[in-house]
């Protein structure tokens, strides 16, 4: 199957930010030793660096993240979707998850994750992702 293709919500790159033990933080790990892609729109990455300069993150993570998304995937312009209504901003994410052809969302949302998948792509929260993972790898 090869590596985990990955959205991740802007929620998990925070939690990173504020807690380097996290489970959040153990999944950016894994993208930096190549043990799960990362997938990127020009949106979702434009939503990370504004909610990152919003937090005040130190210069040490913003050039951890620019390593990052530089590793992973830029999946380009996505199409519009219109399949969470409470919180239309969350639709980028699927949207990239779609373009990217992506394995799992990883987020804290509950509009996402109330969805549970999208087609094919499983949407699950930080220690979930971790937990699924973990199982892979034991077999």
């Amino acid at each position: 199957m090869g590596v985990p293709r990955v959205v991740a919500d802007t929620n998990l790159w925070v939690a990173a930010r504020f807690n380097p033990k996290s489970y959040s933080a153990s999944i950016l790990n894994m993208a930096g030793e190549g043990r799960l892609l990362l997938l990127w729109s020009s949106e979702t990455r434009r939503e990370l660096e504004r909610i990152l300069r919003n937090i005040k993150a130190t210069l040490d993570f913003l050039i951890a993240v620019e390593r990052l998304l530089s590793s992973g995937v830029d999946v380009g312009e996505t199409e519009r979707l219109s399949i969470i209504v409470d919180d239309p901003d969350d639709n980028k994410i699927l949207a990239c998850a779609r373009s990217g052809n992506a394995d799992y969302i990883i987020t804290s949302d509950y509009h996402l994750l109330t969805l549970k998948t999208f087609g094919e792509v499983k949407i699950v929260t930080p220690k979930v992702f971790l937990e699924s993972i973990h199982k892979k790898e034991v077999r």
